[in-house]
């Protein structure tokens, strides 16, 4: 599929509006761009930091002044239109060209995360791509949180709900994460929907994930003690939840309430 006429024009402007500022911009700049591959930005506390690629981005948009909203613009729409021709790779690009405009906006930021880890990774014709991918999107929830101090609930609990989603609908993402950050996927799931938004979705998905967690360490570690935790864990974010969403969800705790008393062996009761 041909980029539309529509399309092609504001990609022409783009560049025309790229062109103000790409004499300020040195060799050393361009040699930047291209440096730092995902997965190699973690600092000592395993988050994310600035990158070579993320500061000659700075560099390069800083002259643009007026221009940077008409060039946010384009961008958008240029995200849209490759990501509709199925051409992942630009539309990696070009994502982190419209995110280093909107450092701060961390709407964007998890939209964008969203569409490379969700939309195009599955689609990937190979396992590289798909990686590249992945990773590139993870990245950028991570460089959110370095920038905000690791303390924004919103990113946090983005970060938790797309390795919730992803783990269960993308059949090779669990081996990609798990090699990203050296755990299981579903343990920082529920690490980051912890320092999530407790009054939104990010309640019920984690009562959803240690549920399940609870679930696999009877079924497959025989370890009520974990379970128990994790049980005891979904009950207290429970509690906090409206009526209505208790009842629904309460199903769920209960029936691993169940499933963990007739794995407990059963209790003495005195001298026969």
């Amino acid at each position: 599929m041909r980029p539309g006429p529509t399309a092609s024009l504001l990609l022409g402007v783009a560049l025309l509006a790229a062109s103000a500022f790409l004499a300020s911009w040195d060799a050393g700049d361009a040699a930047s761009m291209s440096a730092g591959a995902p997965g190699e930005a973690a600092g000592p506390s395993g988050r994310a930091t600035a990158t070579p690629r993320d500061e000659a981005w700075a560099r390069a948009l800083r002259p643009l002044g007026p221009v940077r909203p008409l060039l946010a613009s384009i961008l958008w729409v240029t995200v849209l239109d490759r990501s509709m021709e199925g051409d992942s790779a630009a539309v990696a690009d070009v994502a982190e060209a419209l995110l280093a405009l909107h450092p701060d906006l961390h709407a964007v930021r998890t939209h964008l995360a969203t569409v490379l880890v969700v939309n195009e990774a599955p689609r990937a014709p190979d396992d590289d791509r798909h990686r590249a991918l992945v990773e590139r999107g993870l990245l950028m929830l991570e460089e959110g949180l370095a920038a905000a101090g690791d303390d924004d609930v919103h990113l946090h609990g983005a970060l938790g709900r797309l390795l919730a989603v992803q783990v269960r609908s993308d059949p090779r993402f669990p081996q990609v994460a798990r090699s990203y950050f050296g755990e299981q996927p579903e343990d920082i799931a529920i690490q980051e929907l912890r320092r999530g938004d407790q009054a939104s979705e990010d309640a019920l998905w984690l009562i959803e994930l240690l549920v399940d967690r609870g679930r696999n360490h009877l079924r497959f570690g025989g370890d009520p003690f974990e379970a128990a935790r994790d049980l005891a864990e979904a009950e207290e974010v429970l509690r906090a939840l409206p009526e209505d969403a208790r009842r629904v969800y309460g199903v769920e705790t209960e029936a691993l309430r169940e499933e963990l008393e007739a794995h407990s062996p059963p209790r003495e009761t005195g001298r026969p």
